[in-house]
C-alpha cells in the first residue's frame, strides 16, 4: 500500500514517511496514518464504473483502500464525496 523511505512529514508520528498514493490519498509507511484532500484528484481510484455516488448520482464512487478493521473508504472521482463502508459480515 505505502512506500517506504523519504516522503512528507506525517501529522501523526512526525516522520518523513507520508506518501501520496495513486488513488487520491496519502498514507504513512511508519504509523499507518491515512488522509486525503478534497483538492487531490481521485481519478486513479479505480478503473471503469464504480458504485453509484449518493451525492452526484454518477457511477464514480471507487474504493480507495480497506482498513485493517475491514471497513472500506470510498471516494467519488466526480464530486469528491467520501464514504466509509462497514466491514463485511463474518
Amino acid at each position: 500500500m505505502a512506500k517506504s523511505g523519504r516522503g512528507s512529514k506525517c501529522p501523526h508520528c512526525g516522520n518523513g514517511t507520508l506518501h501520496e498514493n495513486s488513488g487520491g490519498y496519502s498514507s504513512c509507511s511508519t504509523c499507518g496514518y491515512i488522509g486525503w484532500s478534497l483538492f487531490q484528484p481521485a481519478q486513479a481510484a479505480g478503473k471503469g464504473s464504480g458504485n453509484k455516488c449518493p451525492h452526484c448520482d454518477r457511477q464514480t464512487l471507487h474504493k480507495l483502500f480497506t482498513l485493517n478493521t475491514g471497513q472500506s473508504i470510498r471516494r467519488c472521482a466526480t464530486c469528491s464525496y467520501c464514504a466509509i463502508e462497514p466491514a463485511p459480515a463474518p
